[in-house]
C-alpha cells in the first residue's frame, strides 16, 4: 500500500471519515459535498545506511484536502485531522512504520471555492517511515 492508502485507512480506523463514502484517495468526487480526499506528493530523498540498496528511512508527503460548504467546517475538521496525524509516533499502520507525521508549515490554507461554491482546506504533511 502507499502512504496515502495507509493514511486513509487510519483515519476511518479512528472515524474521522469513512472510506469510500466520504474519504477518498488520489480523488476528490463532486459528492458529497463534504469530504476528506488525500493526494501524494514527492518529499525530501531518503536516509540510506551502509551499502543498502533502498533507503532505511523515507520522507513520502501528502496532502489532505477537507470540503465543506461552511469555510469554518472544513477548517475545524481540517484542525481534527491534524490532532489525529499528528500524534502518530513509532506505530505501525498496515504493514508500513510510521516513525512519526507532522505539519509542513506551520499549517492549513484556504484554498478557495470549487465549482460547486464548496470551501477546500488543504494541510500538506511529511512522513517520517521505515521499511
Amino acid at each position: 500500500m502507499s502512504v496515502v492508502q495507509d493514511i486513509a485507512a487510519y483515519l476511518g480506523e479512528q472515524g474521522i471519515a469513512t472510506f469510500g463514502t466520504d474519504l477518498f484517495v488520489w480523488h476528490q468526487p463532486d459528492q458529497p459535498n463534504a469530504l476528506v480526499a488525500l493526494f501524494d506528493y514527492p518529499g525530501i530523498g531518503g536516509q540510506y545506511e551502509h551499502d543498502q540498496p533502498a533507503p532505511a528511512i523515507e520522507y513520502p508527503r501528502f496532502t489532505v484536502n477537507v470540503r465543506d460548504a461552511a469555510p469554518d467546517v472544513a477548517e475545524s475538521r481540517s484542525r481534527a485531522i491534524a490532532v489525529v496525524l499528528e500524534a502518530i509516533r513509532n506505530q505501525t499502520i498496515n504493514g508500513t512504520r510510521f516513525l512519526a507525521v507532522r505539519r509542513v508549515g506551520s499549517g492549513g490554507q484556504m484554498t478557495g471555492r470549487d465549482d460547486s461554491n464548496r470551501y477546500i482546506y488543504v494541510v500538506s504533511y511529511e512522513a517520517t517511515i521505515s521499511r
